[in-house]
């Protein structure tokens, strides 16, 4: 299980991001900051894909802050998750506990 619990955005006063977030936005109006929330979201995506390494492999992943359900960073989640993360709510454990159930005892593939 992979369990998200912020968006893990780099410290903007960090010189070297700064420097680079100013070049970008020099370049053209609002890429420094496109690239500060794409180094937020790479490290974001790159544990959600440790959980999950082969074609055989299942896992739930949790994505905890309601920033995640904000369309601008919902869109860049990784596709399959558009179509098969339910929305969760109070009943997590309840979800959690009947996924892994299903995975466990069912066919490894599962649709929504």
């Amino acid at each position: 299980m992979a369990m998200v619990v912020s968006l893990p955005y780099p410290d903007p006063r960090d010189p070297a991001l700064a420097a680079v977030m100013g070049h970008l936005d020099a370049q053209r109006a609002g890429a420094g900051r496109a690239h500060y929330v794409g180094l937020c979201m790479r490290g974001v995506n790159q544990s959600i894909g440790r959980a999950i390494r082969h074609k055989d492999d299942f896992a739930a992943v949790v994505l905890v802050d309601e920033r995640f359900a904000e369309a601008a960073v919902a869109q860049m989640l990784p596709a399959w998750m558009h179509k098969e993360a339910p929305v969760a709510d109070e009943d997590v454990v309840g979800k959690l506990t009947h996924f892994f159930s299903k995975m466990t005892t069912g066919p490894k593939s599962v649709s929504h």
